[in-house]
This record gives structure tokens, C-alpha cells and sequence, in this order.
């Protein structure tokens, strides 16, 4: 609202999301049953499998996916400039759209008048690479070591980590909690690929629970971890 005390705020559906047509979203389910020990080729598998069966889909419904691209959306960007009439437009942008962002400016720099960008991803960075991940859990350690209290709690969150993965990828855990999509009691099991995924869950909505987290379950204390997962499952995931 404060933005549209200066200018009309535009809010863009990228094709084939939204309430763009065709949506392209796909509808095809991950079936992860929650009582059991998920393993990292296993989720691989499942996931090519829908990703391929989505796409078949698509295509037979006459869809053609090479037109869905940052590419192709930076393009429209500058066709909404100019069914708009406007000489030039500033962008606003977060994450992904941040790269989206930059595409259009490389493409249509002469329409842009101005740029706001948080959360930045450049032209080569979309892909979430491991050696990211451990440097953004190295800042969360260094960020807890300055805390008096959580110091001496956690003296070094990279171990602690370690230890709970290390404890899970030899025993698995079996954690009963209720499903709150069902409100009955459910068998959840964790085992080492389960947490790394919860935790690469949390990263930029709930960071939070990597340290209480990993802190409660290195006290036998599964529980939080176990609700995340099950909400994953259920599609309940914030």
C-alpha cells in the first residue's frame, strides 16, 4: 500500500502459474508414507517419475513446456510495459523473482527504470548448491556463538548437527504425534535423509528450528521434527 502512494503496483502471474492459462502446475502426488524410513534414492525416483508423467501429461493437453522458461517470462514482462503504455517500469522482486528480475533487465534494459531486489540470485545461482547450504549453516553458528545463553547451550551447532545425523543414520526414530490433518495418533519415522530434508525445509520461513530443533532431538526430544515432516507429507508445510 505504501508503494501505491507513488505508483500503480502491478502484480505479475508468470505464465502457467496463478491465474495465468494454462496452469501447468502439476497435480501428480508424492506418496511418502510417514511410518516409513524414506532413503535419498528413494525420493530421487518418485520425484523423476511424477516430474515425467507431469510432462507427458502437459504435452498431450498441447502444451508446449519450452515456452516456460525466465526467458520467455522476462519477455512478458516487457509486453505488459507495452500494453501498459508505460515509457519505462521499476521491478520489485524477491528470490527467484530476483533472477527473473535480472533476466529482464538483460533482455529489455531500456524499459526498466529502477530495480528493488532482497534476497538476490544471480543469472548462475537458482540452483541451491551444497556448498551454500554449509556456508549459511556456518553463519547460523557463528550467529549463535554471540549469545551469551545459546553458547554455552550450543557450543557449536555443526557438531551438534552432526551428532543427531550420525544417531539417526544408524537408528532411525519412531516419534507418535497426532496428525493434524487427520487429529489422529500417527507412527512418524526419521532417519538421516528425513532430517537433512526437514532442515533444508526450514531454510528462509523457519530457521529457527535448526538450533531448538536439533537441540531438543539431541535430548531424545523428536517431536517438532517429526510434526514438520508429517505437515511435508500432508502438504501442510508453511
Amino acid at each position: 500500500m505504501a508503494m501505491r502512494e507513488i505508483g500503480d503496483v502491478i502484480a505479475l502471474d508468470q505464465r502457467g502459474t496463478g491465474n495465468s492459462l494454462p496452469n501447468v502446475g502439476c497435480s501428480e502426488t508424492l506418496v511418502f508414507p510417514p511410518g516409513q524410513a524414506i532413503t535419498r534414492e528413494t525420493a530421487i525416483t518418485q520425484f523423476i517419475e511424477l516430474s515425467r508423467k507431469c510432462a507427458a501429461r502437459l504435452t498431450q493437453q498441447g502444451v508446449d513446456l519450452a515456452g516456460y522458461s525466465t526467458n520467455e517470462s522476462a519477455d512478458d514482462i516487457e509486453d505488459l510495459r507495452k500494453a501498459l503504455g508505460a515509457e519505462k517500469i521499476s521491478l520489485w522482486a524477491i528470490s527467484y523473482g530476483t533472477h527473473l528480475a535480472l533476466a529482464t533487465i538483460k533482455r529489455h534494459e531500456k524499459g526498466i527504470d529502477r530495480t528493488i531486489l532482497a534476497g538476490t540470485e544471480g543469472p548462475q545461482q537458482t540452483l541451491k548448491l551444497p556448498s551454500n547450504t554449509q556456508k549459511h549453516l556456518e553463519h547460523l553458528d557463528r550467529m549463535l556463538k554471540t549469545d551469551a545463553e545459546l553458547g554455552k547451550q550450543i557450543p557449536s551447532l555443526l557438531d551438534l548437527m552432526k551428532t543427531v545425523l550420525e544417531k539417526v543414520d544408524r537408528e532411525p526414530v519412531t516419534v507418535e504425534i497426532t496428525d493434524a490433518k487427520t487429529k489422529k495418533k500417527t507412527n512418524v519415522v526419521l532417519n538421516k535423509f528425513i532430517l537433512q530434508l526437514v532442515t533444508m525445509l526450514a531454510f528462509g520461513s523457519n530457521e529457527r528450528f535448526i538450533p531448538a530443533g536439533y537441540y531438543a532431538m539431541s535430548r531424545g526430544d523428536f517431536s517438532v521434527a517429526a510434526s514438520q515432516w508429517l505437515g511435508f507429507i500432508n502438504g501442510t508445510q508453511t
